[in-house]
């Protein structure tokens, strides 16, 4: 019975991937029909084609993002290690109450 209800939910995760990369398909075969109406004047090479080299630019870009984050994270990185040798650390401003004692039930 539990089996079922995994492989269920797991078709189900499929079925909204399927939807989601459809719906990518034809958002790009949109754009790409768009931009070649402006280069060539209206007239369309193979979609497909074209297609095969737009995944290309899509993965520069996530890339690209992906790089920025790792150097903002070496440099959030650095400037921790730098403050722990030279133990500048910021003061907090308020102490905590006391903690009170546990009391045991048994």
């Amino acid at each position: 019975m539990q089996e079922n209800v995994s492989l269920i939910k797991e078709i189900n995760d499929l079925r909204r991937e399927l939807k989601i990369a459809r719906t990518q398909i034809h958002d790009l075969e949109a754009a790409i029909k768009q931009n070649m109406k402006k280069e060539k004047g209206g007239v369309y090479p193979d979609i497909y084609a074209v297609m095969l080299k737009a995944p290309n630019a899509m993965i520069e870009n996530e890339m690209d993002e992906k790089n920025k984050i790792i150097d903002m994270q070496k440099l959030e990185i650095r400037k921790l290690r730098h403050e722990l040798e030279t133990g500048s650390r910021p003061s907090s401003s308020s102490r905590l109450p006391p903690m009170q004692p546990v009391e045991s039930y048994a």
